[in-house]
């Protein structure tokens, strides 16, 4: 995919309010794949196409179709009452998506909020690097013989770390 395929899929999430319901799930479809954007990154189309289900009505048509969204008339999945297993009627998150109903409402809600994230370390960028450099220079006049040979331990130290 290139880069500008990427910034269409973005701008079309941008413009959902102005897309039509099948045009938003197309939108969801051609755009979705693991290499392009991730779950997450759908979002707020996903969110806006949960709205729009809750908002469609549910009454028969004169020519005995239901209102629908690209086919789907519902969100999620219908399911057996007795053999859960058993699904009715595919839902628009697995038909679109390729996800689950409950893979989607996962993302919704945020995911494990039980399960603790270690602090990511923070790594300089070349700005603040030279900043440090910078400060350096400025001040090794000021440290004595013994605080350099500390720095440049601390140094190699740091930059044997990082290879």
């Amino acid at each position: 995919m290139t880069q500008a395929t990427l910034q269409d899929a973005l701008t079309a999430i941008d413009t959902r309010h102005t897309m039509t319901n099948d045009e938003i799930s197309i939108c969801c479809r051609d755009n979705f794949s693991g290499s392009m954007l991730s779950l997450k990154q759908l979002e707020p189309v996903i969110r806006d196409v949960q709205r729009r289900f809750k908002i469609l009505g549910r009454k028969q048509h004169m020519d005995g179709s239901y209102p629908n969204i690209f086919g789907y008339r519902s969100f999620g999945s219908i399911h057996d009452k007795e053999e859960y297993k058993k699904v009715l009627r595919v839902g628009w998150c697995e038909g679109v998506l390729k996800f689950d109903v409950r893979t989607v409402h996962y993302m919704l809600n945020g995911g494990n909020k039980k399960k603790k994230s270690k602090p990511k370390k923070e790594k300089l960028s070349a700005p603040q690097a030279s900043e440090v450099l910078k400060y350096v220079e400025e001040h090794a006049s000021e440290m004595s013989s013994e605080q350099r040979r500390m720095l440049m331990d601390g140094l190699a130290k740091f930059l044997q770390r990082t290879k």
